[in-house]
């Protein structure tokens, strides 16, 4: 494996931390580095291969702010569900194990991250960071359940608060 950058690379990153970019979508480097989509497509693979940058989903990718002096980058779990969620259109609140342990109520640092979304469901893995997606439409929670676990909801959105940038489910 190679450590040094290539040219390609190398204008790469001058030109997303120039233009202070978090996301890269394929098609936005062709006509800034003078390249193929096919030479686009390869550059974005390698470099996600090499942990460099972090792939959420086909054709999208988070790229770090500055090369990181061990040569391996991961995003932080809240801007990995942040770029997923954000690309779908989606709402998100952080819960379970997660939210307890950023309050304080459990000492156990979870593995992965557990969201609720109006988008997704499933587990998915970007960049080295885990998440478990629960899918939870804003109506169906609260009407369909009855008062007493519709009183349950409303307090659990306000334990997640924090996470959800002022957002709720």
């Amino acid at each position: 494996m190679a450590t040094a950058l290539g040219k390609i690379e190398t204008q790469f990153f001058a030109y997303v931390q120039m233009r202070r970019l978090q996301t890269v979508r394929t098609g936005e480097l062709l006509r800034v580095l003078g390249i193929t989509p096919q030479q686009e497509r390869e550059l974005l693979s390698r470099l996600a291969r090499r942990s460099l940058i972090a792939r959420v989903r086909r054709g999208l990718y988070l790229v770090p702010p500055r090369l990181p002096p061990g040569g391996k980058w991961s995003p932080s779990e809240f801007l990995a569900l942040t770029a997923l969620i954000e690309d779908r259109g989606g709402q998100y609140q952080v819960c379970g194990p997660s939210a307890f342990y950023h309050y304080g109520w459990d000492n156990q640092i979870p593995n992965r991250l557990y969201a609720y979304n109006n988008r997704i469901t499933g587990e998915r893995t970007i960049g080295c960071v885990a998440n478990n997606h629960h899918q939870a439409g804003r109506r169906k929670a609260g009407r369909d359940r009855g008062r007493k676990n519709a009183r349950w909801y409303r307090r659990s959105l306000l334990l997640a608060g924090p996470f959800s940038g002022g957002r709720r489910v």
